[in-house]
């Protein structure tokens, strides 16, 4: 298999050995030489743009602030890095602006959209003058992903879905055709599945004979990273990438 590195997507950042969506953890994955980095977005009080997974702080910190009702300012008095660790004691909640700056030149970032659609003037200001070929934006939003791809035209963009992530997700799940077309119809390219039984080769050759690419979330597990890989995944998220990429050069190579 060629080029192994074009087909990891560090998730949140080399997010198994630093906090998930900070600078260190972006940082951490630009200096293992990974092309695409993932990070998830959320909008402000004060209509800054964030990377953090969930609507709240809950998670990441003693202090639960919602992330919609405090201003940056706020967000940034934080520490989000001690549940990992406490070398990480201090790390903040890094904006938008602050992670494009860390963007190398060869680098892609990968923005998973996680607010409504109000978000999306916003973001379209933000990355107004990032080279295109930089920037992918993926989100289990149909709408608001499709704003933005009217937005960003020439940024690829790829449509979130649970498939059977879990029992609701599955009893939710529409037929194949029906999400070839409306990805087809919001000019998107392409569908990011979950790692689940339903992603086999046959849904996944079914997709790509459509000219839509096909990344799938999330794998930590080398035989099964490339076991989507030679179902013809173009690229698979992984919380470990550079470790991931070692042990696929390594299967590839036996």
């Amino acid at each position: 298999m060629t080029d192994i590195n074009s087909k990891i997507i560090a998730h949140r950042g080399a997010s198994f050995d630093a906090p998930e969506n900070t600078l260190p953890a972006i940082q951490l994955a630009w200096k293992q030489k990974i092309k695409r980095v993932e990070i998830d977005v959320h909008l402000t009080k004060d209509n800054r743009i964030v990377a953090i997974h969930d609507a709240n702080t809950s998670k990441i910190s003693v202090k639960n602030y919602s992330i919609k009702e405090e201003n940056l300012d706020t967000l940034q008095s934080i520490d989000i890095g001690s549940w990992k660790d406490l070398k990480w004691a201090n790390t903040t909640i890094a904006s938008l602006e602050e992670i494009l700056k860390t963007l190398p030149k060869e680098g892609i970032l990968v923005i998973e959209i996680k607010s409504d659609i109000c978000i999306v003037p916003v973001l379209a200001k933000a990355l107004k003058y990032v080279p295109h070929n930089q920037l992918e934006l993926i989100s289990f939003h149909y709408e608001t992903l499709a704003a933005i791809k009217s937005q960003l035209p020439l940024s690829k963009a790829l449509w979130l879905l649970d498939l059977d992530y879990t029992s609701v997700t599955k009893s939710e799940i529409l037929p194949l055709t029906k999400y070839i077309s409306k990805a087809t119809s919001a000019n998107f390219d392409g569908l990011n599945l979950w790692a689940g039984a339903i992603a086999d080769k046959n849904y996944i050759q079914e997709i790509k004979k459509h000219q839509l690419l096909v990344y799938i979330w999330t794998i930590n597990e080398p035989q099964k990273a490339l076991r989507f890989l030679q179902y013809g995944a173009d690229a698979i998220t992984t919380d470990r990438p550079l470790w991931m990429q070692q042990q696929l050069a390594k299967l590839t190579n036996e």
